[in-house]
């Protein structure tokens, strides 16, 4: 027979009945239970509104006792709701120490866990069989709603003996291996204002269409992977082959155009061959979804898990769609896709690199650009931790009479200018764009940040 016994949700009368009896029994344990409860972690109604209780008292410097309590439900008319007097009184000889109440407090977190995971279940199960349109981003919101539960039961506040500890091991390690403590960039003077890219940071590349910054962001794909980083690389604008054909011809050092042309010299296969080579196989990973909203973003990079990705890069962050409403505007928008991103970064624990157009007033203007230059900037300033713009000076009309070469040939000198490090210095640094081959490389092509023949500058 099929038992239809009613099953009541995750809960443990015994440990909820145990932390608020160890208050009572000894106040001091309340600072301990605080940390790891709130009310409405508790399933029972009445042990909800005393524990409250509890927290009011000690917000107010009162202590906790069978008086006190009952005193503080009796006047804001919640004693009732607690179990009248008799509710408070049960709470004498429950335990005879207040010891364990940092154990029974996890007990009574987990079954609260267990409860909003069953609650967000239905919840999903309901939204599934209403079949919405945007499948994906109901995945991502299923996948965020179980870490925000987890989360609420992870790890407490890290006290000031972990923290000192943890950094002065960090800082120990970094001057021993003699190394910078971030991703290196492969551009010398880059790191060393940056240290690389640090995990969990948003980094804004910015700058007007045609500058180079897909050329910027590729090479310093191409240098993390033949450094034996592994790279996520979302490709909104450039077909995969696009960018692969990119690689070929910076890696091997022939011209681009001479590869989309077919236009090849006997002698440049050689170099073809082994820039195929060096590459095949390394860790990189190019998604080139013409449409991507910041939920398959987050939905792809959490999937990626052969390779982890330790770099992840966004091009470019205003061709990402939100959960946009019909109210919103532009700019709320895409502050939702930064907000996301950085979030996405901090959560997985890697440097995200994200591209962003500039609007026209820098060309109207002239001169370098700024922060107040991004595009539908929203909430980009707040939560890029460090924001660098490409700029390349226009050349003067005198300059470009008789010359048939592009911009980027008559001033192949672009600034790489850090407009914004939330930990460091801002600066200027000086790149030579090689357009030839879409690769951007130092003033010292001497430096080479993986120690390996083809990561550094030269060919």
């Amino acid at each position: 027979m099929t038992d239809h016994t009613p099953r009541l949700p995750p809960h443990n009368l015994e440990a909820e009945l145990s932390v608020l009896a160890a208050v009572v029994l000894d106040p001091a344990a309340l600072d301990e239970a605080a940390i790891i409860l709130t009310p409405s972690d508790f399933y029972f109604g009445r042990h909800r509104v005393m524990f409250e209780a509890m927290l009011e008292l000690q917000a107010r410097g009162t202590p906790v006792d069978m008086i006190t309590l009952t005193d503080h439900l009796r006047a804001t008319d919640r004693l009732e709701a607690a179990g009248g007097p008799a509710g408070v009184a049960g709470l004498a000889g429950q335990v005879s120490t207040s010891a364990n109440i940092g154990f029974w407090s996890r007990i009574v977190a987990n079954k609260a866990a267990l409860r909003r995971a069953l609650a967000l279940t239905l919840k999903i199960q309901s939204a599934l069989y209403e079949e919405p349109e945007d499948a994906v981003a109901l995945l991502d919101r299923c996948s965020a709603g179980f870490g925000e539960i987890a989360r609420r039961g992870g790890a407490e506040a890290s006290t000031s003996r972990q923290v000192i500890s943890a950094a002065f091991s960090h800082i120990e390690a970094v001057a021993r291996e003699g190394r910078i403590p971030g991703l290196a960039t492969g551009y010398a003077d880059l790191d060393r204002l940056t240290g690389g890219f640090q995990p969990g940071d948003l980094i804004i590349l910015a700058a007007r269409p045609s500058v180079g910054k897909t050329a910027l962001a590729l090479e310093t794909a191409r240098r993390a992977v033949l450094g034996g980083h592994a790279v996520l690389f979302f490709s909104l604008e450039m077909s995969a082959l696009q960018l692969g054909i990119r690689l070929i011809s910076a890696q091997s050092g022939v011209s681009l155009q001479s590869l989309r042309l077919g236009h090849i010299r006997r002698q440049d296969w050689v170099s073809l061959v082994d820039a195929a080579n060096v590459l095949h196989g390394r860790p990189l990973s190019l998604d080139d979804s013409a449409w991507l909203s910041i939920a398959d973003i987050r939905a792809r990079a959490r999937r990626q898990s052969d390779p982890k990705p330790e770099l992840i890069v966004v091009d470019y962050l205003q061709l990402v769609s939100g959960h946009a409403r019909k109210r919103d505007t532009r700019e709320q928008e895409v502050s939702e896709v930064s907000r996301g991103l950085k979030a996405l970064a901090k959560e997985l624990g890697v440097p995200l690199l994200a591209l962003a157009q500039l609007n026209r007033d820098v060309e109207n203007r002239g001169g370098l650009p700024r922060l107040s230059d991004l595009r539908e900037s929203g909430s980009l300033e707040q939560d890029a931790d460090v924001i660098m713009f490409l700029h390349r000076d226009r050349p003067k009309a005198s300059d470009i009479a008789g010359q048939g070469d592009a911009e980027e040939d008559l001033h192949p000198i672009t600034k790489l200018i850090i407009g914004k490090q939330r930990n460091g210095p801002t600066d200027t640094i000086e790149l030579v764009f090689r357009k030839d081959i879409c690769r951007y490389d130092t003033l010292d092509t001497r430096y080479d940040a993986a120690g390996l023949a083809g990561v550094g500058d030269a060919p």
